[in-house]
């Protein structure tokens, strides 16, 4: 009996999936500070960033619902393409995060889909801060 509680106590614990999902969740905090901080080189109050960052992350969230409804969704219009690409650009699409739920199900996180989150994560939060610092740079006090 004591075994088999020691094994689901062991089935339960630290497993490798999990700590992908985690560092997934870590990503998704890194790119909303990068972006919070990049908006707050615009803003003079705090609460303004943070409620555009939510409207922004919540953008994200349906980022595909909105390419839908306001472009082409067959992929044969140039206006479409180009809209969807700039929205691809401005907004990142929060939902390639859900990752933990998948973790938390048991389903597997294989190393190339964490890399991919990484260095989309990466490639976001590197264009966020660089746009921050040649704004900030510029800024008169």
């Amino acid at each position: 009996a004591a075994a088999d509680i020691l094994g689901r106590i062991t089935a339960q614990g630290v497993a490798w999936n999990r700590q992908m999902g985690i560092g997934v969740l870590l990503f998704e905090r890194l790119l909303l500070c990068a972006l919070t901080l990049f908006l707050s080189v615009f803003s003079t109050s705090s609460i303004f960033s943070i409620i555009i960052a939510l409207s922004i992350y919540l953008i994200g969230l349906f980022q595909e619902e909105i390419r839908n409804m306001w472009f082409d969704s067959s992929g044969t219009s140039l206006p479409g393409d180009i809209g969807r690409f700039i929205l691809s650009i401005i907004f990142p699409d929060f939902r390639m995060y859900s990752l933990m739920d998948s973790a938390i199900n048991g389903k597997e996180i294989t190393l190339r889909l964490f890399a991919s989150v990484g260095g989309i994560t990466l490639a976001y939060t590197v264009m966020y801060l660089s746009a921050a610092s040649m704004i900030f740079r510029r800024k008169e006090f």
